[in-house]
């Protein structure tokens, strides 16, 4: 059964009003725009805090969170602003844009569970039932492909959603949505360490605290032009979206209550592949002697969980051929590989697309790992090799449904170099992370570990059966290296 939770308060977190601007409005970029009707991201942070008590989380934690939630939007005004989806479609259709106008704020909720040995149980190194976790995260927006929408008005969609949930003398939970088009991993993993910093600080009973100082150094860019959008995709891809929703609403191939039923149906476990298997993983992707392009730790641990996943389909049940096609996409942060490079504080999205491709016999064979090593590593060669290959056949991302096996398609969210440990409210490290969308969009997460060794933690949501096919492969794998 889910987590059952007692609100105990709702709040409308605001920034302060002296020291923000009244209004800002940020177009959405092509990059922006590729998520335009994504599903919310959800992530999830458990804190062990024993002898934790209700009044004590009512009179001086919730405070110091919505304190220091504040004082951190005024320098991430769009957080607390909305989405903008004008109405209407025709050749030259107004555009969506993130828009904040003062008075906007961010819905919190402060809840309770009080089922016993519910934290030890969520936080549990075991596989777990998705339902459970997601009482716990907000639900921020339905995705229009799931919700009848008024297509005569503007749809105003919350970008940012938090809750905050007490485990009586266990710990707390802070779950995060957030919609997609106002930022990517990185801009969200620099907002969430920013509002952790200063929380901190709060809980040290600091006289002054000021996000200022915080981010001083590295305050967010807004900057929009720093996109550069020569083709015009942003509005090609505003309309095809259109395009896709029309698809989806009237295909006989998708179901949206199959679709939600993941929830109930999924377990969720969290694997963690140790900087000494990694090392040995690279050593063994070098295929006959012959080192790969871009041997990285994310091409190593991306090729043995799609290979583990992949081998796993047969003893799960699942039908499988020889020439069944497997797919494997992620999204690469380029920042760094732009012409001219923008900032890492950039805000928004700033990721390409890369996709490779292979067939079930080929990924299951003696040498399936060092096969995918090596589809892997040349997919993010070809694509970061240059400020020209960046962005190559950006205007075919979005052509609309294919007859791609969507079922054989494994994606990924987040990336190891983002370490939700370290966000430490003032009550210590957490004690586990969840991604909990993945529970629906049917990816695998990566994150940095608990240790901060270099180890990688690896999020899988998906059916028990198959779970328990994958875990024995991905242990005896490991165990063979």
């Amino acid at each position: 059964m889910a987590s059952t939770v007692t609100v105990l308060k709702q709040s409308s977190v605001s920034p302060p009003p002296s020291s923000s601007p009244t209004e800002m409005s940020l177009p959405l970029t092509f990059l922006d725009m590729i998520w335009l009707h994504f599903l919310p991201i959800q992530r999830l942070m458990f804190y062990e805090i024993p002898n934790l008590s209700t009044a004590h989380f009512i009179d001086h934690i919730i405070p110091k969170l919505e304190t220091s939630l504040s004082i951190t939007l005024q320098n991430y005004l769009p957080l607390a602003g909305n989405l903008i989806i004008p109405s209407g479609s025709g050749s030259n259709p107004r555009m969506p844009e993130i828009r904040y106008l003062q008075g906007d704020s961010v819905s919190v909720t402060f809840s309770e569970c009080n089922e016993v040995d519910c934290f030890s149980h969520l936080t549990a190194d075991v596989a777990r039932n998705c339902r459970e976790f997601h009482s716990l995260v907000p639900e921020l927006f339905k995705t229009v492909l799931m919700d009848e929408v008024d297509s005569s008005s503007d749809r105003v969609i919350p970008v940012l959603g938090i809750q905050a949930t007490l485990f009586p003398d266990s710990g707390i939970s802070i779950g995060i949505s957030n919609h997609h088009s106002v930022g990517d991993a990185r801009t969200i993993f620099q907002f969430m360490k920013t509002w952790a910093n200063l929380s901190f600080q709060l809980h040290g009973d600091r006289d002054s605290v000021s996000a200022k100082s915080i981010v001083s150094e590295n305050p967010p860019i807004f900057d929009r032009n720093l996109i550069h959008d020569s083709k015009g995709l942003a509005s090609v891809f505003f309309q095809r979206w259109n395009g896709i929703i029309e698809f989806v609403k009237t295909s006989n191939s998708f179901s949206v209550d199959d679709f939600l039923n993941k929830i109930n149906v999924n377990v969720r476990k969290t694997f963690v592949i140790t900087r000494k298997d990694i090392e040995k993983l690279k050593s063994l992707a070098i295929k006959n002697g012959e080192r790969l392009l871009h041997l990285s730790s994310f091409t190593v641990v991306c090729a043995y969980v799609w290979t583990c996943l992949v081998k796993s389909r047969a003893p799960s049940g699942e039908d499988v051929s020889e020439q069944d096609p497997e797919l494997f996409s992620f999204y690469a942060d380029c920042r760094g590989r732009m012409n001219p490079r923008l900032p890492e504080t950039y805000f928004g999205n700033c990721l390409t697309h890369c996709l490779t491709t292979s067939e079930y016999g080929k990924l299951v064979g003696e040498e399936g790992f060092q096969t995918a090593g090596e589809l892997i590593g040349k997919t993010i060669h070809g694509r970061l090799k240059s400020s020209e290959t960046i962005f190559s056949g950006a205007e075919k991302w979005m052509e609309g449904p294919t007859s791609a096996n969507l079922g054989r398609d494994v994606g990924v969210a987040g990336s190891p170099k983002f370490s939700y440990y370290s966000m430490d409210f003032g009550w210590g490290k957490p004690k586990s992370f969840e991604f909990v969308s993945i529970d629906l969009t049917g990816a695998i997460s990566l994150s940095g570990s608990r240790e901060s060794d270099g180890s990688v933690e690896v999020g899988i949501s998906i059916p028990k059966p198959k779970m328990e096919a994958f875990s024995t492969i991905f242990r005896e794998g490991l165990e063979a290296l």
